[in-house]
């Protein structure tokens, strides 16, 4: 089984892949703690505990993909503070489950790992990434309800099937 994972402070996204490249198990966490180790803790034991029963069933976690931060120093994108948070929760929840499974995990762009998965790193100019990456979901698991993030914020809300 492969573990992919989308990290930030606010949700984890995380899916199971089988070895032949076909989705097993996909959802998030939204971390929850009064600090990053609490946070960092919270996603940790609700991926173990979600992973289980499909390692048990299917075989052990053999790769961990994690997308790499995209960190960028430009007007209009966050503060150095908030850049330094959100690489110290990537590398501790890394660390965390490489610990556990281990397994040195690898990261890569999103572009890469898009293309990697569903064949197309990058789309033609007007057309919304996310909106195409939600079609490819919706192709291999129909019931998929993706969660809704506002302003990086995950709102608890998911994006009803109609809109994918």
């Amino acid at each position: 089984m492969i573990l992919g994972l989308d990290i930030s402070t606010s949700t984890v996204g995380f899916t199971l892949m089988n070895l032949t490249g076909g989705v097993e198990y996909m959802w998030y966490v939204k971390p929850e703690g009064d600090n990053m180790y609490d946070k960092v803790s919270s996603a940790f034991n609700f991926i173990r505990i979600i992973v289980k029963p499909h390692v048990v069933l299917t075989g052990p976690v053999t790769a961990i993909y994690a997308e790499a931060p995209n960190i960028m120093f430009r007007a209009g994108f966050s503060t150095a503070q908030t850049l330094s948070k959100i690489l110290r929760f990537n590398g501790a929840l890394l660390f965390t489950l490489s610990t556990f499974y281990n397994i040195l995990p690898q990261e890569a762009m999103a572009v890469s790992m898009r293309k990697q998965v569903i064949g197309r790193g990058r789309f033609a100019k007007g057309l919304d990434t996310k909106q195409e990456v939600l079609k490819w979901v919706q192709s291999q698991m129909p019931s998929f309800r993706w969660p809704v993030i506002d302003k990086g914020k995950n709102t608890g809300k998911t994006t009803p099937n109609a809109l994918i």
